[in-house]
């Protein structure tokens, strides 16, 4: 996906086929930060949960100044007894309109 650092983004993981919700849902390299990124486990509905990974405006700006504008998320769901991760990745190239020149 392309992103703008003119707005923020929201990432989407998704598991389905599960009996009741998960908590604990992990979103790799980010972490809980109020000016950065807001994670959310997401609710169960139809035997399926997406959590929802948002990544500010100013924080694709800082990303935007590293690894060439583009970056991996991971969201990881453990589930069953042994805690076992189901994985599913989103990678974003980020635009800043600001670096236009004409």
């Amino acid at each position: 996906a392309v992103v703008s650092t003119q707005s923020g983004h929201y990432g989407r993981g998704v598991l389905g086929d599960i009996p009741e919700q998960i908590s604990g849902v992990t979103w790799s390299p980010a972490t809980e930060t109020a000016t950065k990124y807001a994670l959310v486990d997401g609710s169960i509905g139809s035997n399926s949960q997406t959590s929802k990974l948002t990544i500010s405006a100013s924080q694709l700006v800082t990303l935007d100044g590293e690894s060439s504008g583009i970056h991996t998320f991971t969201c990881s769901f453990s589930v069953g007894s042994k805690a076992t991760a189901i994985t599913a990745t989103q990678t974003i190239t980020i635009f800043n309109p600001s670096n236009l020149s004409f």
